[in-house]
């Protein structure tokens, strides 16, 4: 298991888009592409974590998009 905080993978996640700005699908993707142990690990459990620390962390912001599925939103660095 990598010693990183969700947090600070999901800061990686999003500042390698292009963008610096990602959908839920790309960094979860991106986690599990570069660190390995998320793509054998229970993938409920840490991409539940991985949408906690999104909607919870003050250094994440949701796109203002008017998206009708919510899941397609960008997620930016506040």
């Amino acid at each position: 298991r990598p010693n990183l905080s969700y947090p600070c993978l999901i800061r990686q996640a999003i500042l390698a888009q292009p963008e610096k700005q990602a959908k839920l699908q790309q960094i979860y993707k991106w986690i599990s592409d570069n660190y390995p142990f998320y793509g054998v690990a229970s993938e409920s459990s840490w991409k539940n974590s991985v949408r906690h620390a999104l909607s919870l962390g003050k250094a994440f912001k949701k796109s203002e998009d008017k998206a009708e599925d919510k899941r397609s939103s960008y997620w930016t660095l506040d």
